[in-house]
């Protein structure tokens, strides 16, 4: 993942607020090898998976005085920059974010996972990270033997050391970069060694 990555989910989030009010009308879609856009008039833009930095979702419930409902959002993040969403003013919205996250999450384990055995570490949004020693953030890291399980509760992923009560480390679960990614990751590497 660049370096310029948060900088430019931040600066695609706050752009995506102030053209909400004038939102020009925007088509999404995806197909076996990666997503296409096109706003206005524009010419379409597409983008293969492997050019394609980050997929995350940000599902909220949002609780009223009589009901409640579901908000989705997907956000893409193309390596070349800018912010694709996706959310509720889309008709279908649900099954495409699944089916658009399973499918890239299954071409990009690919990927990172021939970047893990070429001995590099793979990034997940500056929240966390993984390589073939273990798992962590910084100085603050895991080995794979010492891993117990992975839980996924209350919006947060818990990752538990052996024989700890309470989980070593507790992260965000809702805009987590490339979840599905993480997660597959994860299972295969804490598998191949002994855990």
């Amino acid at each position: 993942m660049s370096a310029w990555a948060p900088a430019a989910l931040a600066l695609g989030l706050a752009c995506w607020f102030l053209l909400r009010a004038r939102p020009l009308k925007t088509w999404v879609a995806w197909y076996e090898h990666g997503v296409v856009r096109q706003v206005g008039d524009q010419e379409p833009e597409a983008y293969g998976w492997d050019e394609i930095d980050m997929v995350a979702r940000q599902d909220v419930k949002v609780v009223k005085q009589f009901g409640s409902y579901m908000q989705y959002r997907l956000l893409v993040i193309p390596e070349a920059g800018g912010l694709i969403v996706v959310d509720n003013t889309y008709a279908g919205v649900l099954p495409f974010v699944e089916e658009l996250t399973d499918t890239f999450s299954r071409s990009r384990v690919k990927q990172d996972a021939a970047r893990l055995d070429a001995g590099e570490r793979v990034d997940f949004g500056g929240i966390v990270d993984i390589n073939t020693g273990g798992v962590g953030k910084g100085s603050r890291r895991l080995g794979w033997r010492e891993v117990e399980r992975i839980d996924l509760k209350q919006g947060g992923l818990h990752i538990h050391r052996r024989g700890d009560a309470k989980p070593w480390m507790v992260l965000p679960a809702v805009g987590f970069p490339n979840l599905l990614v993480f997660l597959a990751l994860f299972d295969a590497l804490q598998s191949q060694n002994g855990a």
